[in-house]
């Protein structure tokens, strides 16, 4: 597909937002509480819209503490 569009692999990985299943499952590893935390993500079938907005909301909250 990159040869194709005429540009490199590399390239079209920075349009990729996923990260890579490997480096999810090293993070629940390493940090307990973040396995639990997308659990319960999946449990309540919380969308990525809501996942996103929750994120940004909390990122103005700390840059006005």
């Amino acid at each position: 597909m990159a040869s194709l569009l005429g540009v490199t692999v590399e390239d079209l990985k920075t349009y990729d937002s996923r990260p890579p299943v490997e480096a999810l499952k090293r993070r629940g590893e390493r940090d307990p509480q973040f396995g639990v935390a997308l659990r319960r993500v999946l449990d309540q079938d919380i969308t990525g819209e809501q996942l996103l907005k929750f994120l940004d909301a909390t990122k103005h909250k700390d840059k006005k503490a």
